[in-house]
């Protein structure tokens, strides 16, 4: 995991502050992701535990695994 290292790269990558005004997408399954779900457009949760308290106060989408 790169923690807030993916950010980094992601301006060098695409030489954007944020890619807000952008169709850009950011999956994840983690808490630790939330300054990635935050540098896109729409921020996707995947829990496999039931829903995340901090996915709704992000305003992120959330999909349920249930395995």
């Amino acid at each position: 995991c790169l923690n807030f290292n993916k950010i980094i790269l992601l301006k060098r990558y695409f030489n954007k502050e944020n890619l807000k005004n952008y169709n850009s997408v950011a999956y994840s399954d983690s808490i630790t992701d939330l300054p990635l779900l935050n540098y896109c457009k729409k921020g996707v949760v995947v829990s496999k535990t039931g829903s995340e308290k901090w996915v709704k106060e992000n305003n992120f989408e959330e999909i349920i695994w249930w395995t």
